[in-house]
């Protein structure tokens, strides 16, 4: 129940920041926040996953998450087995084990299509 309210609140803040006392901002501009706290570790992908399930507008929802969730799958490339990227798989893990709107959005993600050259 608390994750549920914490997610509510971090979605009005931010769909509605002028609630708060702020401007308001762009969805790109709120993607960008995001992927920023979760690069320095300041949320983590179940808090954002909260804030994504409060969300009630599909398009909305994609215009934020799609490039926090594109850049997170970026950094997957490479994985071998000396290089595990273990904490970047853990991200993409705890997104899927939520079955919620960002792991329905995550395998929508151009990223995940296979180049033109590979079919």
């Amino acid at each position: 129940k608390v994750q549920q309210m914490l997610g509510n609140y971090g979605n009005l803040s931010l769909t509605c920041a002028e609630l708060f006392g702020h401007n308001p901002a762009s969805p790109e501009q709120a993607g960008l926040v995001l992927s920023a706290m979760l690069e320095k570790r300041e949320v983590t992908m179940n808090f954002l996953s909260a804030v994504a399930d409060a969300m009630e507008d599909d398009d909305q929802r994609s215009a934020i998450f799609s490039p926090v969730l594109t850049q997170v799958c970026q950094k997957l490339q490479g994985r071998t087995l000396v290089d595990q990227k273990s904490e970047e798989l853990g991200w993409i893990t705890a997104t899927c084990a939520t079955k919620g709107p960002l792991a329905r959005l995550i395998v929508k993600l151009p990223v995940f299509k296979p180049a033109p050259s590979a079919a």
